[in-house]
C-alpha cells in the first residue's frame, strides 16, 4: 500500500497536467489569433492592390476605346 499514491497526490498531479495543457492551449490560441490578424492585413492589402490594378486596367481600356489600339489599326489599314 505504500506505493499507491494518495488521493491528494493524484489530484495535485492532475491539476498540474491540466494547468500545463491549458497553458499550451492558450499559447496556441494566441499564436493563431496573431496569424489571423496578419492574414486579415494581408488580404486587405491584396484587395486594395487588386482594386488599383483593376482601376488602372479600366482607365487604360477607356482610353483606348475611342480609337483602335495600334496593333489593330495596322491590321485594318485601308489599301492605297
Amino acid at each position: 500500500m505504500a506505493d499507491v499514491p494518495s488521493t491528494s497526490q493524484i489530484i495535485a498531479a492532475m491539476e498540474q497536467l491540466l494547468s500545463k495543457t491549458m497553458s499550451s492551449l492558450d499559447d496556441r490560441l494566441t499564436s493563431q489569433a496573431r496569424s489571423i490578424e496578419v492574414l486579415k492585413t494581408t488580404v486587405s492589402q491584396t484587395d486594395s492592390l487588386l482594386e488599383r490594378v483593376l482601376e488602372s486596367l479600366d482607365s487604360l481600356q477607356a482610353g483606348s476605346e475611342p480609337s483602335e489600339l495600334p496593333e489593330e489599326s495596322l491590321l485594318h489599314r485601308p489599301a492605297v
